[in-house]
């Protein structure tokens, strides 16, 4: 081997190294702050390990209200804590920029529903009437929020969450959907820049992938922030179960009939433990694969991971569905026997309502 064919052969080896080197990037979790106050609690109550992925969600003893709030954790991932979309949209930038390493992997946990997740889009939304409920837990005491979150979920509390995501003119209020996420981007040019191009977001939420909302919400936003291959927009389809028994991820929980609603609502609130009725869950995914993006739901699923996660269409074709109304166990149906004006919607893991007219 002459030494000029050893060099450019070493050369070589070097930029395909260093460019892998370079796209592996950072992973940021993010809670919003009432969260961050349940696994402050729950941790308490259980003490988490080292591996349980809640760990980077505990809000530090010395935290308030005040945010945002960021952390290093010793797998050198970060954490943030927000009160609205903007404050952690302009922290998330402000991270990859001081560690000078783009984002692979953001997870973002907080209440949500179908098509949104309930926290205020900026400071003037925040000090909105609309945000006066939000405004009131996320400044609750600590075993406030983790009571709520081990609160029963009622037979009408699902059926109308799921008529609402077939509502495509309803919004929520004091929520962040794909409309708060477009006005923040656009106030945040560089927020695009900060993410590897094969960038993951992943939402830690009940229900924000269900219905319509959910599909517009998840395919919308993968289109608004990311265009590189297996890049990817993830949430779940169903009500998440995220506390100190799940500590590979988050699980999933719904309804399947009477007789286990009853019996998941009584053991709930006494036991406090959410693998006790942990189910497979559906994933809502928009993934970019071969140059356009590939949208469905991935059935089947026992967790949503906080890491650089494997998910793809690309062999799991039999897990790909167009419409998850097909294995539902309410059907279109009997749904829409429901639909009564106004319909009262019941934020889940909170003891917030609002009503849809």
């Amino acid at each position: 081997m002459s030494k000029v064919f050893y060099f450019i052969l070493l050369l070589s080896f070097f930029v395909v190294s260093h460019s892998a080197l370079a796209e592996e990037g950072l992973i940021i979790h993010a809670a919003e702050i009432g969260i961050g106050k349940f696994h402050r609690r729950d941790n308490q109550v259980h003490p988490y390990a080292k591996d349980n992925i809640w760990t980077d969600y505990v809000l530090p003893e010395e935290a308030t209200i005040a945010t945002p709030l960021a952390r290093g954790n010793p797998d050198g991932s970060v954490t943030v804590f927000f009160s609205s979309l903007e404050e952690l949209l302009t922290r998330v930038i402000e991270v990859s920029h001081q560690s000078q390493k783009k984002i692979q992997v953001l997870n973002i946990e907080a209440h949500g529903l179908p098509g949104a997740m309930w926290f205020p889009v900026d400071e003037t939304a925040k000090n909105s009437a609309a945000c006066s409920d939000w405004v009131r837990t996320a400044n609750g005491p600590d075993e406030k929020n983790y009571e709520q979150y081990y609160s029963q979920v009622s037979l009408a509390d699902i059926v109308t969450l799921r008529i609402f995501a077939y509502l495509p003119f309803v919004p929520a209020p004091c929520t962040s959907g794909v409309k708060a996420w477009r006005k923040v981007v656009a106030k945040l040019p560089t927020l695009k820049d900060a993410f590897t191009s094969d960038a993951q977001l992943h939402f830690f939420s009940c229900t924000v992938g269900y219905g319509l909302a959910g599909s517009k919400f998840v395919s919308q936003l993968a289109a608004l922030l990311f265009s590189g291959e297996k890049s990817k927009v993830e949430a779940a389809m169903n009500f998440g179960l995220g506390d100190w028994s799940m500590p590979e991820g988050m699980g999933f929980w719904d309804f399947k009939s009477l007789g286990q609603l009853h019996r998941d609502n009584q053991n709930y609130v006494k036991n406090k433990q959410d693998r006790e009725m942990m189910q497979k869950g559906g994933i809502r995914m928009a993934e970019y694969s071969n140059g356009e993006w590939k949208k469905g739901i991935l059935r089947g699923m026992d967790f949503m991971v906080g890491t650089l996660d494997m998910n793809s269409f690309d062999g799991n074709k039999n897990l790909l569905m167009a419409d998850e109304m097909e294995t539902d166990s309410i059907s279109r149906m009997e749904l829409l026997k429901n639909v009564k004006f106004p319909l009262r919607v019941h934020i889940p893991g909170t003891d917030a309502y609002f009503n849809v007219f």
